[in-house]
């Protein structure tokens, strides 16, 4: 009676066992689940394979609240239709598809002035060169400054090619005469994102893409550019939304005027940082403030890649690609099935 009592004891201790190992990845796939607050489908590939259905490749990106990759999501948190008809046997990976940012920097004659250090535009490239040491191989980032005019020190290169190597950045010799055109820099740095993502398929048309913009002041000066001229672009150029904005005021609130880039943090729907401390705990609290920001946008990077043989009967289709609530579509190509 004995052994058979402990039996059955071992035996409900292996089936509860083997229950929680079954649940324990569930529940952690469910509390990443509600994590997710935006779902983009950065680009798709469909593949022509003789004699076989065509592959579709979906890349998607999926974020937090606050911008940050959602890890741990499997196949069973997606749902993918073509069309109303729902997609089955779909693989789900996660892969590294890198990040493309543009750097601008304020070189107005006020940016010699104090901030954390006794010159803010040291500051800023302190801040970036540590930014740029947390990028990887495969990431891209250019650099543009702007006073009276933009000017693009650094075009997109990608960190194997020596992105951001030995540049130094100064005020101009005469700052007296120095605007702050900050919407100028703001549209050429988003005509620059968004020039080649006319092809879906190309890899910097699936990257993640972003704008850090340093600062001290508010836009003044002749300019060409405006907020509203900014938006409208934005509207055209990144209609779902995939440039994240990050407005960084440079120095203290009583020498400078951040209102504008408060307004532009708001109507990206972006971030607006505070880069200033009058104390030293406070200093290395605005610093690991836009690390923060740095290593959120960094984990963008990160996308979901979706791979299924469509069916469909179409020469194109529309794809909805859901998880938490969340979705996006995009307009798919479907290859005609050639026989071997």
């Amino acid at each position: 009676m004995f052994r058979k009592s402990c039996s059955i004891i071992a035996g409900l201790m292996v089936c509860l066992t083997l229950l929680f190992a079954w649940m324990a990845p569930s529940a952690q796939s469910q509390s990443n689940v509600a994590n997710v607050a935006q779902v983009t489908i950065t680009g798709i590939a469909a593949e022509d394979r003789p004699g076989k259905h065509p592959l579709i490749t979906t890349y998607v990106s999926v974020l937090d609240g606050q911008g940050q990759h959602v890890s741990g999501l499997g196949a069973g948190d997606f749902e993918v239709r073509e069309f109303t008809e729902e997609v089955s046997g779909i693989s789900v990976s996660q892969e590294r598809q890198g990040v493309a940012v543009e750097l601008l920097v304020d070189v107005s004659g006020s940016m010699k002035g104090p901030g954390m250090s006794e010159d803010k535009l040291e500051d800023v490239q302190d801040a970036w060169g540590q930014f740029m040491e947390g990028l990887r191989e495969e990431d891209m980032a250019g650099i543009f400054t702007f006073g009276t005019e933009v000017e693009q020190v650094q075009p997109l290169t990608s960190v194997r090619e020596g992105v951001g190597s030995g540049i130094t950045i100064e005020v101009p010799k005469d700052p007296a005469l120095q605007y702050t055109c900050l919407f100028d820099a703001m549209w050429e740095a988003i005509e620059d994102l968004t020039s080649s993502e006319e092809e879906p398929e190309s890899e910097f048309a699936r990257m993640k893409k972003a704008v850090f913009v340093f600062s001290d002041g508010k836009d003044e000066g002749p300019c060409l550019h405006d907020l509203i001229d900014v938006k409208k672009l934005l509207i055209a150029r990144d209609p779902k939304g995939k440039i994240s904005v990050y407005a960084v005021g440079v120095g203290p609130e009583e020498t400078g005027d951040f209102s504008d880039l408060r307004n532009l943090a708001d109507i990206t729907e972006g971030e607006f940082i505070h880069y200033f401390g009058r104390t030293e705990q406070e200093e290395e609290g605005t610093q690991r403030e836009l690390n923060a920001a740095f290593d959120r946008f960094l984990t963008q990077g990160e996308q979901y890649v979706i791979r299924y043989d469509t069916k469909a009967c179409a020469d194109q289709v529309t794809l909805h690609v859901e998880v938490g609530g969340r979705w996006d579509e995009a307009e798919v190509q479907i290859p005609s099935v050639k026989p071997i």
